[in-house]
């Protein structure tokens, strides 16, 4: 791996656009007067350990770059705050290195930046104008950090349309730390929150919504007629006490119900005409109660999981009432049934012309009926994995990647 850059390397590359040096061991850049780099718009030095560069002579170097990752270089801060650093006008993407307080004008210079990512940075503080005059900025990331209060740093970013608060330490967002925001998607999963003052205004724009492991009452603090106009919705793993927002979500592409907790049996057939735009549908790990007419409701769904569900009113073993459901969905191309209980693979359950993709691991499946995937003619990963499978009949399987690991099989010659 590489431990030192010197520019006469890259002598005869004059005309170099993309550069990646990442996931090297460069502690060294030592870099002579050239203009080896006046072409290079992308430059890519993440995962190394940097601590000797002349950080303005670089960048003079690369003025014209529009994307440059620096990030997961722990010295690099050092560097950054005993410099003062003039990167390149045209830059347009950053990805950022640790730095656990963000100060006031850190990227005052930053004029025309697109994106900026700080994820993984162990940012523990922001202050009020960390990120004043960017003035373009699109996309923020800030996930999985260890940011306890936003302190209206981000109130006057206008231009932003996604913002990402993944895995970090906030209870409460006030009126000002959002402030005149207008995001389209917004991800607040794994934060402790109570409280987000004035969330339904942020609704008016949104169309992603991520508040996976968040809290019961702020999900019911949102008005019904806010889900309308979203168009991909992720609740995993919260505690619901109300359903009637399904009601409102006729226009959701995706949503995700992984391990919805809730005293109540969760009743989609109350719901099911107002799913009928569903493409992707993740209801792994819970209690749902059958009739699952839902499906007939949504044609469009094209990826559907049932992981681990304890369904009331059917019995997995025998799954034929939800396959009778499962015929109205032509668009389907991947189901994953994992954990379960099914006993028996039947010759008509996955008569699907569009499936690519069948998890069937870690359940209990001792027999494949004759024909049961050889009519799937697209059919391109096939899992079979901890099963109690002994004995598979000759040229029942059809795939191009097939996983039977952990089965009780004897031989195997049968399939050849």
């Amino acid at each position: 791996k590489l431990q030192f850059i010197k520019n006469f390397y890259f002598v005869h590359l004059k005309s170099l656009k993309t550069l990646y040096l990442n996931r090297n061991q460069i502690s060294h850049l030592e870099l002579e007067s050239s203009n080896y780099f006046e072409s290079l718009e992308f430059l890519d030095l993440s995962e190394n350990m940097i601590f000797k560069l002349n950080a303005n002579y670089l960048f003079r170097q690369i003025r014209h770059i529009k994307i440059l990752k620096l990030n997961s270089n722990d010295e690099l801060k050092k560097i950054f705050l005993d410099q003062e650093i003039n990167i390149g006008s045209s830059l347009k993407e950053l990805y950022f290195f640790k730095m656990e307080i963000l100060n006031d004008y850190l990227f005052i210079r930053y004029l025309i930046l697109n994106l900026l990512d700080l994820s993984y940075c162990s940012i523990r503080y922001l202050y009020k104008y960390a990120f004043y005059n960017l003035n373009e900025i699109k996309f923020l990331y800030l996930n999985n950090n260890f940011i306890k209060s936003l302190n209206s740093s981000l109130k006057n970013l206008k231009t932003l349309e996604v913002l990402d608060l993944r895995n970090n330490f906030l209870e409460l967002i006030t009126m000002n730390d959002f402030g005149e925001l207008k995001l389209k998607t917004l991800k607040l999963d794994n934060n402790p929150l109570k409280i987000i003052e004035a969330i339904n205004e942020l609704f008016d724009n949104l169309q992603i919504v991520s508040l996976q492991n968040t809290s019961t009452d702020l999900i019911s603090s949102i008005k019904y007629e806010n889900f309308l106009y979203l168009k991909e919705l992720f609740l995993d793993s919260n505690n619901l006490t109300d359903f009637e927002f399904f009601s409102y979500c006729k226009n959701l592409r995706i949503l995700s119900l992984r391990n919805i907790k809730s005293k109540q049996m969760l009743h989609f057939n109350k719901f099911k005409e107002y799913f009928e735009n569903i493409e992707e549908f993740d209801l792994s790990e819970l209690q749902l109660d059958y009739n699952f007419s839902i499906i007939k409701n949504s044609p469009k769904i094209r990826f559907l999981s049932l992981k681990k569900v304890i369904i009331s009113n059917i019995n997995l073993n025998d799954f034929e009432d939800l396959k009778m459901d499962l015929r109205y969905s032509e668009e389907l191309n991947t189901i994953d049934l994992s954990q379960n209980h099914i006993k028996i693979i039947k010759n008509w359950y996955f008569n699907f012309p569009n499936i690519l993709f069948i998890n069937l691991s870690t359940n209990q499946i001792e027999t494949i009926e004759k024909d049961s995937f050889s009519n799937i003619k697209r059919l391109d990963f096939l899992d079979l994995s901890q099963n109690k499978l002994k004995f598979i009949e000759p040229n029942i399987i059809i795939v191009l990647n097939l996983d039977l690991s952990k089965n009780q099989f004897l031989d195997l010659g049968n399939l050849v």
